[in-house]
Order: C-alpha cells, then structure tokens, then sequence
C-alpha cells in the first residue's frame, strides 16, 4: 500500500523527498566542537545538513589548523 502511495505521488510531482528526522540534542552538542564532515559521519547525516543547521543555530564552524613549521617559524 505504501509503495503504491508513493508510486502515485512520483508520478504526479516528481520525486518526493523524505521527511528529514529531527535533531536530537545529543547530535547538537557535536556542533562547533568538531568539524562538519566528523560530525556528519558519526551521527549518519549528510554533510551539507549539518553545516545547514549548525548555521541556523548561529554556531561557528570549526577550522583545522596545522602547527607552523620551524622554517615558517624563522621567517617570522
């Protein structure tokens, strides 16, 4: 039954996209303490989505730094 609902709908619209499931508060506590993709993989969401609401809970991205070299360093 399901499948032959959905079959009318692909038909009539296009492709329907499945509801997104909501964010649990666990998943949130991830957000701007690790980087986007991290996050995406360890609570199975696609990257993108989470970098989406990370945004719209106004939180700031995390960026992977490298330690200087000493030669960068010297240059100083």
């Amino acid at each position: 039954m399901k499948q032959h609902t959905e079959n009318r709908r692909r038909l009539k619209f296009g492709r329907v996209q499945p509801t997104p499931r909501p964010w649990k508060r666990s998943e949130e506590r991830y957000l701007g303490i690790r980087m986007d993709p991290e996050v995406a993989r360890l609570i199975g969401r696609h990257p993108a989505v989470v970098a989406e609401h990370r945004r719209q809970l106004g939180i700031a991205a995390v960026r992977q730094r490298r330690a200087w070299t000493l030669a960068e360093d010297r240059l100083l």
